[in-house]
């Protein structure tokens, strides 16, 4: 494994197995905590009903600590319990890891703990309040069962005779009986995989999550409301040079459909501290109300409210970054604008960026537009040239215009923005992704990342995007360590989960790749790039059978990406007529409206050699940001060896060997 911890994040502990399963016990406890439950019978851990993800052996280490609440667990207990006599096995790493895991699925923190407290050298102990349903117990024990604890606090009751009081070892025999029981469960709910994904890192600095802005006002539109919530979540990230980690905006923006309290929420997603803004317009004035809460607690660290005119509200983002700074003690350099920005021009920009960020293909073209007006009327205005530039960025990304004249109107519009203004992160990280997908400029992208890295540490669509130009250049540990930086701070981002997926992939990391794809299909079942990514794996694992219904899934959306890989799929499986049918489809599709030439080069790949050197040789006259991966990717091995095609990766990457890559490496 590649960084010291697949060793254990994958081992199952051979020991489990073996120990004694009591046959004269006809219940187990289910745990009720905070808003959790955990039921041994089925090896679930639930918060407020829904499933929370837990690997085998923390939701052992979890099991360990709940059945001794509010008892110190020794660290040689919990090795003793779990790990026994497994010499080949880093067991302190194994602990560790464990503990961290069980903080991140309950939204715990080390540094001020509402579950699991650590005594330092010694071991852990669980300090919330359990209620406890269903305690074992043998048939011929007189013993009643406990019924579950209540809110009110017990009267004590006089402490039992030594003889009868249970003993450390006692409780730890319990413990252990009942951990034993976890793989009944298992066994009815289907095999769980075992991985080595790596974990969100656990917070090292205060992260902060700003929930998105609410509109009191009657009838009010959206964009006002979430353009200030972003404008703030930006301030605040580039103003603290990444002193505080910042929550993104697609992982705020998902309260609205996640329910539960803003306090629940913050917890789920790591925050320490969470943000909340209400908004009231009036003509000629709008009130801003806003308030800082700790997570852990709840509670209310600062409130305040601003009373502005539409024509000073750009100058607002600025003013509450600084709040937000002094109340956590952490400077925050969020200058003024050096000359003032009219109202109109700037709830325009915020109504660009509102549709730019729902990346739907309609509202991309509608930023577009936006942005195309706002730069013709405005042209002194440096973010209305970024926001004109990533317009362009994403809908090339995605597919839905053509990149031949599209991707050099993104790179003037890039340059513009950095020229009118050298400190728009936004307009560097654009640039950095145009030099590298669209000139072929490893050099001047890797400059202009760095200068995005510079004015925003924390500006995850950076790590994102770079990520995707490291794994173009196979460069898949630096790709894996800026993705799971930027997951840390968009934890619900399916874009980038869905990239850290290829990049584990990549590495080798099989069984890591294809969990943290079934988690991306539980989570969003109706997202068809999901379907997608996981049907590709499994028919990469040699798994068709799961694989081909995925594909159908997907392909039903209406997905372009879904034909070409159907066709790749079917002639992989030797069902030539099939995959013939699902290139024509894809042909088809192409006839009606724009689809990238390299997805139905991928399509007729494997079908018909001359066709698809010819498509993929359009998608170099426009520059298809698809070409990026053409050195690695799978689809193209049946004319990997042509000699066109190995001109083609000479033009990408003059500086490489051009020798064939494996594009199918080990897999564990």
């Amino acid at each position: 494994m590649t960084d010291g911890t697949g060793s254990i994040q994958g081992f199952e502990v051979p020991a489990v197995s073996s120990w004694p399963v009591p046959t004269n016990h006809t219940q187990i406890a289910t745990f009720r905590f905070g808003l959790f439950e955990l039921d041994p019978r089925s090896g679930e851990l639930r918060r407020e009903g829904r499933l929370v993800h837990l690997r085998h052996q923390p939701l052992q280490v979890l099991l360990l600590l709940l059945t001794r609440a509010g008892d110190l667990v020794t660290r040689e207990e919990i090795k003793t319990a779990l790990w026994a006599d497994n010499v080949d096995v880093d067991v302190e790493q194994g602990l560790n890891y464990c503990i961290k895991e069980i903080r991140s699925a309950l939204g715990d923190s080390a540094d001020s703990p509402r579950f699991v407290q650590t005594l330092p050298k010694r071991g852990y102990r669980f300090i919330a309040d359990v209620h406890r349903e269903g305690i074992a117990t043998a048939p011929d024990d007189p013993r009643p069962v406990e019924p579950p604890a209540t809110a009110a606090a017990p009267v004590p009751a006089p402490a039992p005779p030594a003889s009868t009081r249970p003993s450390r070892r006692a409780w730890l025999v319990a413990a252990v009986l009942l951990v034993a029981l976890l793989p009944l469960g298992y066994r009815v709910l289907g095999p769980r995989p075992a991985s080595d994904t790596p974990p969100i890192k656990a917070p090292s600095r205060v992260r902060v999550l700003v929930l998105p802005f609410v509109d009191g006002t009657s009838g009010a539109e959206a964009y006002l409301a979430d353009g200030l919530t972003d404008e703030l979540i930006s301030a605040l990230s580039q103003g603290t040079r990444g002193q505080i980690g910042v929550l993104a905006r697609s992982t705020a923006l998902a309260f609205r459909t996640r329910g539960g309290t803003p306090e629940a929420f913050a917890r789920e997603v790591g925050a320490t501290y969470f943000v909340e803004g209400t908004l009231r317009r009036a003509p000629g004035a709008i009130e801003v109300g806003v308030s800082m809460t700790r997570a852990a607690d709840g509670t209310a660290v600062w409130s305040r409210t601003y009373n502005r005119d539409p024509g000073s509200l750009s100058t607002l983002k600025g003013e509450l970054a600084r709040a937000i700074g002094d109340g956590l003690r952490v400077a925050v350099r969020a200058e003024a604008p050096s000359s003032p920005v009219e109202s109109s021009l700037y709830l325009d920009y915020l109504r660009g960026r509102f549709e730019w960020n729902r990346r739907t293909r309609e509202s991309l073209l509608e930023s577009l537009r936006i942005f195309s007006a706002m730069t013709k009327a405005h042209p002194e205005f440096a973010r209305g040239w970024s926001g004109l530039a990533d317009s362009y960025a994403v809908l090339m990304d995605h597919g839905y215009i053509p990149s031949r004249d599209a991707w050099i109107q993104a790179r003037a519009a890039a340059e513009k923005a950095v020229a009118l203004d050298p400190d728009l992160v936004e307009a560097w990280a654009c640039l950095g992704m145009i030099r590298g997908l669209y000139e072929w400029n490893t050099a001047a992208s890797e400059q202009a990342f760095a200068r995005a890295a510079a004015l925003d540490p924390g500006y995850p669509t950076r790590l994102h995007w770079h990520s995707i130009l490291l794994r173009a250049d196979e460069r898949y540990k630096e790709a894996l360590a800026d993705l799971q930086e930027a997951r840390s701070l968009d934890p619900l981002s399916l874009g980038i989960r869905a990239n850290l997926v290829d990049v584990l992939f990549d590495l080798g990391r099989t069984r890591a790749a294809i969990e943290e794809a079934r988690s991306i299909v539980s989570v969003s079942p109706d997202w068809a790039p999901g379907k997608l990514l996981l049907a590709e794996l499994l028919a990469r694992s040699g798994n068709a059978i799961e694989a081909e219904p995925l594909y159908l899934e997907a392909e039903a959306s209406g997905s372009p990406a879904a034909r070409a890989q159907l066709a790749w799929f079917y002639a992989r499986a030797g069902r030539r007529e099939d995959a013939l049918s699902s290139l024509a489809a894809v042909e088809a599709l192409a006839r009606k409206s724009y689809v990238p030439p390299y997805l139905v080069a991928s399509a007729a790949a494997s079908l018909d050699r001359d066709k698809a050197l010819r498509l993929l040789a359009a998608a170099f006259e426009e520059r298809s940001p698809q070409l990026r991966l053409l050195r690695t990717d799978p689809r193209f091995d049946p004319i990997r060896d042509d000699p066109r095609f190995q001109r083609m990766l000479r033009v990408l990457w003059p500086a490489l060997d051009p020798a064939l890559p494996r594009s199918e490496r080990a897999r564990d």
